[in-house]
């Protein structure tokens, strides 16, 4: 493909992004505005008493950052800046102008996925500055994944804590594929051994049934989305057998399908493709080496979402988070196919 021509219709799904973060408010219906509303009304009560609590605390974290920065109330400009930050990681990625149409579709559908839920006030731009940018800057040189690491430690404690989980888990996934170069299979294994150990843990630690918490998330949410409980929670037995079809629900969202409406057929389609998009970059790990640590935060990302993820909905707004992770993957295992 022609270099130009790939550049301008790079810059045309760059700026058709970007008028979907401007003009949000009257294309996408308000349910794309819950973690925004929840930030504004932490920031309305923090102007009345510095010291109000919001009843998430990560909310009011979130909320006191962007009174800090002066744009509390400027939804959009905050929208624009963390879309251009997006835009400016995958360019970081792309700046050789290497590709064709298919980079550019992935292109424009993480784009517009980070247009959609991170086109306002989100505890997920923290997110991309912390964990996104130093995987997708410092990839290539070995000290990306030492440093998303770092940064999803701190993006654990401040913005989301399951975070701290999927950092430990990354490096243990990085180190693995290092030192062992499992195969397709041996992931799935160790995938699912994860998840079974995360149960049993949390049993131990807490004498509860992990699936619990997906049942109390899920008491006042009325959405066609919603990953329900397979198996009646009540113990370890419980909690694998639902942890692990949580984690089928999400490599084939079968809830979305059945909501049957145009907008989740399409968003489960969406969800497959991504998964098989990963798989793909995860096939043959001796052809992924320089990949690793990406592929390695999105695997831990996906474990922990079995343990706790309550909605198909919630899935897909957390994987846009690491959608430029995904796109420096996949470039970066193209060049080691080229190089083979």
């Amino acid at each position: 493909m022609n270099k130009g021509l790939w550049w301008g219709c790079f810059a045309v799904v760059v700026l058709a992004g970007l008028l979907l973060v401007i003009f949000r408010g009257s294309i996408l219906p308000e349910r794309f505005d819950g973690d925004a509303q929840s930030i504004v009304t932490a920031a309305e009560m923090l102007r009345e008493d510095p010291k109000a609590e919001y009843i998430d605390r990560y909310y009011t974290n979130s909320a006191k950052v962007f009174l800090a920065l002066g744009v509390a109330d400027k939804p959009m400009v905050v929208g624009i800046v963390g879309y251009l930050i997006v835009v400016g990681l995958v360019l970081f990625t792309v700046r050789g102008g290497r590709g064709g149409w298919a980079e550019l579709a992935t292109i424009g559908v993480v784009l517009a996925l980070n247009a959609v839920y991170l086109g306002t006030f989100s505890k997920d731009i923290f997110g991309v500055i912390l964990v996104a940018g130093p995987l997708v800057i410092g990839q290539r040189k070995g000290w990306g994944i030492w440093a998303g690491a770092g940064g999803a430690v701190v993006f654990g404690l401040v913005f989301r804590p399951y975070y701290v989980v999927v950092a430990l888990l990354a490096l243990g996934y990085y180190l693995i594929w290092k030192l062992l170069r499992p195969r397709m299979w041996q992931w799935v294994l160790l995938l699912m051994m994860t998840v079974v150990a995360g149960v049993v843990g949390y049993f131990v630690v807490t004498g509860a049934d992990i699936s619990e918490v997906r049942a109390v998330n899920n008491l006042d949410r009325e959405a066609a989305s919603m990953m329900l409980n397979i198996v009646e929670p009540g113990g370890v037995g419980a909690g694998i057998v639902n942890s692990l079809m949580v984690g089928g629900m999400m490599l084939v969202p079968v809830p979305l399908f059945l909501a049957g409406s145009m907008y989740h057929v399409l968003s489960g389609l969406l969800m497959m493709g991504l998964v098989i998009f990963v798989i793909g970059l995860v096939r043959d790990s001796n052809l992924r080496v320089r990949a690793s640590a990406g592929l390695s935060m999105l695997m831990a990302l996906f474990v922990v979402q079995c343990l706790f993820e309550p909605d198909l909905g919630s899935v897909l707004r957390h994987w846009t988070m690491l959608g430029a992770v995904l796109i420096a993957a996949w470039y970066l295992v193209k060049e080691q196919y080229e190089q083979v």
